[in-house]
């Protein structure tokens, strides 16, 4: 008769590796997991993160001629779905930091390829200016 072994408590990891990418990005590696544990922890510590992270984003859009987000706009490329979603990506910084929310009116004209450098005026600094 074989005796097996009852397992009382999950994995508790214990191996770690962090790599430094850049200043504002680093990978943290943690093992062993057990089954499901890891995206259990790793859900609530993404969501501490992003609310932790210090920026600012756009939150309303309203673009000239445009009546819904699945729209298009005449001489850009990208729908105004894609156009939003890079548009969130870019992180703002309040040159008054008083400020909580400001609204910003922005007009461009002629071909070119918007930056997040583009969005730099008076009031705000572009923090991802690529």
């Amino acid at each position: 008769m074989s005796k097996e072994l009852l397992k009382t408590i999950p994995y508790i990891p214990d191996k770690y590796d962090i790599e430094n990418i850049d200043d504002n990005y680093s990978k943290v590696i943690v093992y062993p997991f057990e089954t499901g544990y890891a995206v259990t922890l790793a859900h609530p510590l993404r969501r501490l993160m992003l609310s932790a992270s210090v920026g600012y984003s756009p939150t309303a859009i309203k673009i000239e001629g445009v009546k819904h987000e699945f729209d298009s706009i005449r001489g850009v490329l990208e729908d105004v779905t894609t156009l939003i979603i890079n548009l969130k990506n870019i992180r703002f910084k309040l040159k008054n930091p008083e400020q909580k929310q400001i609204q910003i009116d922005y007009s461009f004209e002629g071909e070119r390829e918007l930056k997040g450098e583009d969005f730099n005026n008076d009031e705000i600094e572009v923090v991802t200016p690529d």
